[in-house]
């Protein structure tokens, strides 16, 4: 098949001087322009550039250098993306540990439920850890989806036999090259005297530009505790790091004195400046919004017992009603949830924002009647398919 090379630098594109129907040559004269084709060729790489090297980080998480199990936990943490756009990439997980300080035999970690993992680690178990001790290890994950774009990816780390991971970071890999009839390519016309710039070159690269943009944002939030049995099935007891409530009102899961977004209420702070999407499309009065506004699709991964929990994520205030509402129902030992809506925030607010307009994301929950509900895991990619 043939391949379409990613540029490996990209600056900012100014296609006037390709694009003028006349230039002034070096006596003087205007003459007309011989192959404007070529603008449409810079603006093609361009866009190419966009698909092929906007590397997301999907996940990462920090820990203190404690023990988690001494057979391991299958799963450490649990997570979930997006991966929409048709443009395949592989993933790097990036790991930070040190020497084990419990187990015996073959220590590694890897994704759930996968031969994909760290090289084996076999010295034996010592009591102290200094930071010289540190060391770092990566694997590389194929994509999930294979060649198709696939919603709501969920995914685990895992550990094996006392690996003590302190730090994990999961990002795509950049592509040098794309292949042309498999992935989301913008083809490059050919500049030449008398060459035409038809309509579908421009549209294309629109098509294309959108597409790649808006379907491969990264993440507003994510969370995950610490599975330090391997298992959900008994939720509190064995993850000290899980999220529990048995108020029957909403109350912040950060704070549970706290039942009202404010500007200084607990909650996560998205940085989504330049995220904002245009009238494309049209039809969606909470997108238009002068193109300002960054979709999030929200998610919960947790259990519940003897009754549903609902957990709702409040974003800001530059809309009414900025909210959506996720159901934990009872029983189960653990699952992904998602929210019944969207919420919305603000492109054009910064992070420094301390107002009731910063893009800040409360997440409050209620028992719906008395009972316990554990939240695990949270995330929040930015959606706009």
């Amino acid at each position: 098949m043939a391949t379409t090379s990613v540029p490996k630098e990209f600056i900012a594109i100014d296609v006037s001087g390709q694009s003028r129907p006349w230039y002034k040559d070096a006596t003087g004269a205007f003459r007309p322009m011989p192959a404007k084709a070529g603008a449409i060729g810079m603006l093609a790489a361009g866009g190419n550039y966009i698909g092929g090297r906007q590397p997301r980080l999907l996940f990462s998480q920090a820990r203190t250098p404690t023990q988690v199990s001494a057979t391991g936990s299958d799963p450490l943490y649990v997570f979930s993306f997006d991966d929409v756009v048709e443009n395949a990439t592989s993933q790097t997980w990036r790991i930070l540990a040190m020497p084990r300080s419990a187990g015996t035999g073959t220590a590694y970690a890897g994704k759930e439920s996968s031969s994909e993992q760290t090289e084996d680690y076999t010295t034996a178990a010592i009591t102290s850890n200094f930071p010289e001790n540190v060391f770092y290890q990566q694997f590389t994950v194929d994509r999930a989806g294979g060649w198709t774009a696939v919603e709501d990816i969920e995914q685990g780390l895992s550990t094996f036999n006392g690996y003590k991971i302190l730090d994990i970071a999961i990002e795509e890999n950049p592509r040098s090259f794309m292949t042309n009839g498999t992935d989301q390519v913008i083809p490059t016309p050919t500049p030449g005297s008398g060459r035409e710039i038809i309509e579908t070159d421009p549209n294309t690269i629109q098509d294309v530009i959108h597409a790649v943009r808006s379907t491969n944002l990264g993440m507003a939030f994510w969370y995950s505790s610490t599975c330090v049995s391997g298992t959900w099935a008994t939720p509190g007891s064995t993850d000290s790091s899980a999220i529990v409530t048995t108020s029957t009102s909403f109350v912040n899961i950060l704070d549970q004195t706290v039942s009202a977004r404010t500007a200084t209420s607990p909650g996560i702070t998205a940085i989504v400046q330049y995220c904002g999407r245009g009238e494309y499309g049209g039809g969606t009065a909470l997108l238009d919004n002068d193109g300002a506004s960054v979709r999030v699709k929200c998610r919960v991964f947790g259990a519940s017992v003897s009754d549903d929990c609902e957990v709702k994520f409040i974003g800001s205030d530059h809309i009414s009603g900025n909210e959506a509402t996720a159901t934990i129902t009872a029983g189960g030992s653990g699952a992904w949830f998602d929210a019944d809506d969207f919420i919305y925030l603000n492109s054009t607010v910064g992070g420094d924002d301390a107002t009731t307009a910063r893009n800040k994301i409360d997440i409050h929950f209620k028992m719906n009647s008395a009972g316990t509900a554990y939240v695990y895991a949270l995330a929040g990619p930015i959606n706009y398919f």
